[in-house]
């Protein structure tokens, strides 16, 4: 519903073309979403969401109440509170940040990651070669593309750094001196 008013009730008179003209400029000119009633009249109303895909199968909204409900479902399942308008505990910003570094050999190198927590997941380019690229949980290598596995990638981290650079094996350790490196970290 519209939070404005009709320009004017017909009853027995004869609709004119400017009646009608008024009628229309007047939607038109407030069909803008200041213009349009709330969805959340009430706490249980603010509260209402809706699964977009339960049960792995799509759940079609049929109004724009059910789209905002499938949204506000998504909102609480993006900031991790138990509903989509209460502030999350961490932002989005601080939940994946990127960078950049150049290697130089030096062992436990400490590399700020900016989440404020520590990560779950670091992703490390080498780009110098592309193909050698290796993807960390909890400090243990997962996966790693190139000729050659790369054992000692992330020697430890915390809420601050990640920390790249074995002594032994600088070039298994994304930290070879010359070679440029990017990195995602997901906290």
């Amino acid at each position: 519903m519209a939070i404005f008013s009709r320009t004017k009730n017909w009853g027995t008179e004869v609709l004119t073309d400017a009646d009608l003209e008024a009628q229309l400029d007047l939607i038109i000119n407030n069909l803008v979403p200041a213009m349009i009633e709330d969805y959340s009249a009430t706490l249980g109303e603010m509260q209402t969401e809706t699964d977009p895909y339960p049960a792995s199968v799509a759940s079609l909204a049929t109004s724009l109440a059910g789209e905002i409900e499938r949204l506000r479902y998504q909102i609480t399942q993006l900031t991790g509170e138990s509903n989509w308008y209460k502030d999350p505990n961490k932002s989005i910003k601080k939940m994946v940040n990127t960078g950049t570094y150049s290697g130089d050999n030096t062992e436990n190198r400490a590399i700020t990651h900016g989440l404020g927590s520590t990560p779950i997941f670091v992703i490390i380019r080498n780009n110098f070669n592309a193909a050698h690229t290796a993807m960390v949980k909890d400090t243990t290598l997962v996966a790693y593309t190139g000729s050659s596995a790369v054992q000692y990638t992330v020697t430890s981290w915390g809420s601050t750094y990640f920390y790249v650079g074995d002594a032994t094996f600088n070039q298994q350790s994304q930290n070879t001196t010359g070679t440029n490196y990017t990195w995602i970290a997901f906290g």
